[in-house]
C-alpha cells in the first residue's frame, strides 16, 4: 500500500524544518489524502491498520488536524476503551497542548495496564517534563518495583540523581545497571565519576578499577580516558600515589595525546 512508501527522516534530524522532514511532511499529507479519498470498504481490514500508522505518522509531523480526524474514525469503529486508540489520543492531547485530557488518559492506561512498560514509560515520560523531580523519581522507584531488572529505567534514575546531586542514590543505581548488564561500560564510567565526586582515596582507587575495566574492554571510550587522567592526577597530589597510578597516568597522558592528534588530523583534512 502507499503508506508503506513513507520514508521517516534520519532519527539524527535534529530540525523540523530540514529537507528531509520537509519531505516526509509532505508524504504524509499526500498519503492521508490518499486514504480518506478510499472508501473503507475496498481495503477491508487493512484500511484501519494503516490509518493508525497515518494517525502516528501525523502526530509525529505536526498535522493535528489529520491525527484527530483519523483518531475519530478509529474511535467510531473500535471504541474510546480500545488500548490503540487510547494510546493515540493521549499522543494527540500531548501534542496539541491539552495537558489535562492527556493526563487522564495516561492515568487510565496506567491503571488498566500494569504489567505493560512501554505504557507506564510514556506515562513517566509525560510526568517528566509536566511533573516535579520528586515525583517523576517516585514514578521511577515504583516501576522498579515490579521491574527490578529494567536496566533503562535504572538509568534513567540515576541520571536524575545525578542532575539533583543525590550522589549516593545515584551510584546505587548504576551499580544496578552493572549486576543486571555487566556488559554496559558506559554505567562503569558513570560509577567512576560519582566516586571521583566524591573523593577520598579509597573512593578514588575504586574508580580507578572500574575505569581501567572499561578501558580494557573498549579502548575506544574517550570519556574513559580523560576520567582516568583526572583520577590517577586526584590519587597522586593525595600524596598517595603508587607505581601503578603513576605508569597509568603516563599511559593515559600518551593516549589522550595520539587521540587529540589524530582528531585534529581528521579536522585539518576536512579544512
Amino acid at each position: 500500500f502507499f503508506f508503506l512508501m513513507i520514508r521517516r527522516p534520519p532519527r539524527s534530524t535534529q530540525s523540523r524544518s530540514s529537507a528531509a522532514s520537509d519531505v516526509y511532511k509532505r508524504q504524509v499529507l499526500d498519503c492521508s489524502l490518499q486514504l480518506f479519498a478510499e472508501y473503507p470498504s475496498s481495503m477491508g481490514h487493512e484500511y484501519h491498520i494503516i490509518l493508525e500508522e497515518l494517525v502516528n505518522a501525523a502526530i509525529e509531523s505536526d498535522f493535528l488536524d489529520i491525527a484527530k480526524r483519523g483518531i475519530k474514525s478509529l474511535t467510531v469503529k473500535f471504541g474510546r476503551d480500545n488500548i490503540k486508540v487510547a494510546k493515540l489520543a493521549a499522543n494527540y492531547f500531548e501534542s496539541n497542548g491539552e495537558e489535562n485530557e492527556a493526563s487522564r488518559l495516561h492515568d487510565k492506561l496506567s491503571a488498566l495496564n500494569k504489567l505493560d512498560l512501554k505504557i507506564q514509560k510514556r506515562k513517566l515520560a509525560f510526568m517528566k517534563t509536566r511533573g516535579t523531580a520528586q515525583e517523576y523519581i517516585e514514578g521511577l522507584n515504583n516501576l522498579l518495583k515490579d521491574n527490578m531488572n529494567d536496566t533503562e529505567t535504572w538509568l534513567e534514575l540515576g541520571l536524575v540523581y545525578l542532575n539533583n546531586l543525590s550522589w549516593s542514590r545515584a551510584l546505587y543505581s548504576y551499580e544496578q545497571v552493572i549486576l543486571i548488564t555487566p556488559s554496559l561500560l558506559y554505567a562503569y564510567v558513570r560509577i567512576a565519576e560519582i566516586l571521583y565526586t566524591l573523593g577520598s582515596s579509597e573512593n578514588l582507587y575504586q574508580a580507578r578499577n572500574y575505569l581501567c575495566y572499561a578501558i580494557i574492554h573498549d579502548q575506544e571510550i574517550t570519556r574513559a580516558l580523560w576520567t582516568l587522567f583526572a583520577v590517577c592526577r586526584a590519587i597522586e597530589r593525595s600524596g598517595r600515589s603508587d607505581n601503578k597510578n603513576s605508569y597509568l597516568l603516563q599511559v593515559t597522558i600518551y593516549f589522550l595525546q595520539f587521540k587529540t592528534l589524530a582528531l585534529s588530523e581528521e579536522v585539518e583534512a576536512v579544512l
